[in-house]
This record gives C-alpha cells, structure tokens and sequence, in this order.
C-alpha cells in the first residue's frame, strides 16, 4: 500500500490471481459511505480506479474490519453469481469482485494476543479491502425503474439466500 497526499494506491490479487493496482483518494468526493462507529465493522466505501483499465468502469473500493472466521463478502457473492448463472435478473444486482487482500498484521487478534485478553466465542477482526464493480444505487432510480429494482431485488433475495445458508443482514 502507497500514500501520497491524498491518493492512496494497493495492490490486490483479481480472482483469476492477477495482480492490480487500485487506487482511490482520501478526500470528501471520494467517499461514497463512511462511517465510524464503535460498534460494527467500521466500513468504508471509496470510487477507486484500475490502473490499466481504460474502459469507463466505475470501481468502488471497500474497506472493512469483519470478523476473522466469517466467509469473505467475495467468496459469497462468487457463489451467489455461480448459482444464479442462469438467471439474468440477479446477476444484474449482484457486484462483481474485482480483487480482495487480507491484511492480517492489521488483525485485533494482535492487539487480543499481546494484551492476552480472551477472545471468547468470538475472533478477532481483520482489515479487508475489496474493489468491485460499482452498482447503481436504488436511490438513484424513480417510479417504474424503482419499482422494477426493489422486486427483482426481493427475487433476487427470495431465491438465493436459503440456498446460500446466511442471513440476509450479514
């Protein structure tokens, strides 16, 4: 990871295991959602950039802390495309993974084990960031282009989520 001024760059594997350089800026109009709070994963969504990529693709570049032993988001989301492959209405609302990096050494298991506090039932919580492709928001859509949205949303939901055996709020 390289900062300078307010551009910050990483670099990720893509799911087919290439290398990309992503980039995004720390300043106000880059932030898309950001919000800190004590409690949850502190996630925050940036537009990024894909160095070599020329196309007019709109990347988003979120930053999280979730819990160490959950399922990564891009690893369910991969399994959601893959169980969907035929059904264009939820491919069209779900985000496609561009690259995803585990930063471990920034784990609260660190913090946990040199302070020897016990972690109980639950795991520390590791710095993930992935980049997707960005999706267009629902609140950017009006009358029957939103009405359309939400129920192939709910479709979307309705038919995957007993599949994937997790809970649509996780």
């Amino acid at each position: 990871m390289k900062q300078t001024d307010s551009k910050v760059t990483v670099e990720m594997d893509g799911p087919d295991g290439d290398s990309k350089l992503i980039s995004t800026s720390t300043d106000r109009l880059s932030y898309i959602r950001g919000r800190y709070g004590i409690v949850g994963r502190s996630t925050q969504v940036l537009r990024a950039k894909i160095s070599g990529d020329d196309s007019d693709g709109d990347y988003v570049l979120k930053i999280s802390y979730p819990e160490e032993l959950r399922v990564p988001e891009h690893k369910m989301v991969a399994r959601a495309r893959d169980m969907a492959a035929d059904k264009t209405y939820v491919l069209e609302h779900l985000p496609e993974c561009v690259a995803s990096l585990d930063l471990p050494q920034h784990s609260t298991s660190v913090i946990r084990d040199a302070l020897k506090v016990d972690k109980g039932p639950n795991s520390g919580r590791v710095l993930r960031i992935t980049a997707w492709k960005r999706l267009c928001p629902l609140t950017d859509l009006v009358g029957d282009e939103l009405w359309k949205a939400f129920w192939e949303c709910y479709r979307c939901e309705s038919s995957l989520f007993p599949r994937l055996s997790i809970l649509p709020s996780g």
